[in-house]
């Protein structure tokens, strides 16, 4: 069975461009998957947002980002692009947010 992360890389590959709007909670992912779209994105800032109406400024974690994608990836079977712009923290830390996902 191929994994999702094979399934974007390929649609990724191909054209037209693949489009994947973005969503900050599972109700908006499963919207995104009902209007047929192929991809879903989650970004930092959507989930700082939403989920404690604060700006982009780093204020949340890894562990707050992994508890949306987490709730979100349970109602879709869409590939998820995630957007953890920071890595929060250096090398070493970008490894283990890669690996969490």
């Amino acid at each position: 069975m191929e994994s999702l992360a094979d399934i974007l890389l390929s649609r990724l590959r191909r054209k037209p461009i693949l489009i994947a709007p973005g969503a900050y909670n599972a109700l908006c992912a499963k919207l995104i998957e009902n209007a047929g779209f192929e991809a879903i994105y989650v970004g930092g800032a959507s989930i700082s947002y939403s989920e404690f109406a604060l700006p982009d400024l780093g204020f949340i974690g890894l562990e707050d980002m992994q508890r949306c994608v987490l709730k979100i990836r349970n109602t879709t079977s869409l590939p998820i692009i995630c957007d953890a712009d920071t890595g929060y923290g250096n090398d070493v830390n970008v490894k283990h947010t890669v690996k969490s996902s």
